[in-house]
């Protein structure tokens, strides 16, 4: 193995528990920034500085903002995905803001493909950015 390869390792595996610690270990949040950092092809080491650079991040776990540990944890790893999904189609940011004030039970798939217009079986994916 040479330096570099080892090196690199060694800064990835500190990079992924330092997500690991800021996002609390709660399942949930390190999911949501597995699945981020899985769709948009992230080392460790970029979703780490996306995450600290990110002022809305800093107010999710500042103590500004006053709910559980676990929220702040789980919004703080949302809001990146999110800010994601918006600069990519914008059109299905909105569908999600708007979701969000539904109970998840009303949400059929029958719905978002009329709204969609997409066929009966039609998926669209949405390609990583990098």
């Amino acid at each position: 193995m040479a330096a570099d390869t080892y090196i690199e390792l060694k800064q990835e595996k500190a990079a992924a528990a330092a997500i690991a610690q800021k996002l609390g270990y709660l399942p949930l949040a390190l999911d949501q920034a597995g699945a981020y950092i899985h769709v948009q092809g992230y080392p460790f080491i970029r979703y780490l500085k996306e995450f600290e650079k990110n002022i809305h991040i800093r107010y999710f776990l500042g103590g500004e903002w006053k709910v559980g540990k676990h929220n702040k944890s789980i919004s703080a790893s949302w809001e990146l995905s999110f800010e994601a999904i918006q600069k990519q189609n914008p059109k299905s940011a909105e569908l999600l803001l708007v979701c969000g004030f539904l109970d998840n039970n009303e949400i059929s798939e029958e719905l978002l493909q009329r709204g969609m217009k997409l066929p009966k079986n039609g998926i669209y994916y949405i390609t990583p950015v990098r």
